[in-house]
């Protein structure tokens, strides 16, 4: 295998055998991606941990269907032009809203707080989705309503994640942002609402850049500092699940 070419992980079992066809074929497409160049065909079937008989046949069969293509005189193969319209279309249509929703009831129900999903429009964050808590105290914001980009939670986490992406120093963006930065959530202390208390994390993208965030809010009333520090988390693993439902894929490097 080249030195330039990027492996697929394994549970450490080595042993060539056989599997669904279309697991294969799905770990064979992942291959590719993962070296755009292109792929030899043992370095393929190594890869997948398969029979190579039967990743030759399935190689066979993904090349005539048009999933992949030889590339130059060498055995090489790459992903073909309809992978890469398969997956553009996909994300395209992808609604943020609907694939957060079932996040928001399951956090929702556990914290027994509201929790809304803003979408970055410009230089606002756009209610795009809500659970509102069952109960006579509550937050409420309507679907369309806006929280602006500095001094909210929403605001500051999608700023972190910004200043993340391009590398920017932590010493040169503000103490809000840098505390963000540092824990994977924003707070706004209750400053953008007097008593409300939210923690917020980031959502991003198939190509890493924040679209959004995910709020989880409440009256200070019930929302002190151990409360936050449980639900911050919370905020951000769930941010990072519908992240990933857009097709992001977190790296090793990723800071924030």
């Amino acid at each position: 295998m080249s030195n330039s070419e990027v492996t697929l992980s394994s549970d450490g079992d080595d042993t060539k055998r056989r599997k669904p066809s279309a697991v294969t074929g799905l770990q064979i497409v992942e291959y590719l991606a993962l070296n755009p160049r292109g792929a030899r065909f043992r370095d393929i079937a190594a890869a997948v941990t398969m029979d190579p008989g039967q990743t030759h046949r399935i190689i066979t069969k993904m090349a005539e269907d048009g999933w992949i293509i030889p590339v130059g005189e060498d055995g090489y193969y790459s992903l073909s032009a309809r992978v890469i319209r398969l997956s553009t279309t996909y994300i395209s249509k992808l609604d943020l809203a609907e694939h957060a929703q079932p996040f928001l009831n399951e956090l929702s129900e556990e914290t027994r707080e509201s929790v809304f999903i803003g979408e970055l429009r410009n230089d606002a964050i756009v209610c795009v989705g809500r659970r509102v808590a069952d109960r006579t105290l509550r937050v409420w914001t309507e679907v369309g309503d806006s929280w602006p980009l500095p001094g909210s939670a929403v605001g500051t986490a999608v700023l972190a994640a910004r200043a993340a992406r391009l590398n920017e120093s932590e010493k040169k963006v503000s103490k809000e942002i840098a505390a963000a930065w540092s824990l994977g959530y924003a707070r706004d202390y209750g400053r953008y609402r007097d008593g409300v208390q939210a923690v917020a994390a980031p959502i991003r993208d198939a190509s890493g850049v924040e679209i959004g965030a995910l709020a989880l809010s409440g009256p200070v009333s019930r929302i002190g500092e151990p409360e936050v520090e449980k639900m911050g988390p919370m905020a951000r693993r769930a941010a990072e699940a519908i992240s990933e439902r857009l097709g992001y894929i977190a790296g090793s490097s990723d800071k924030f």
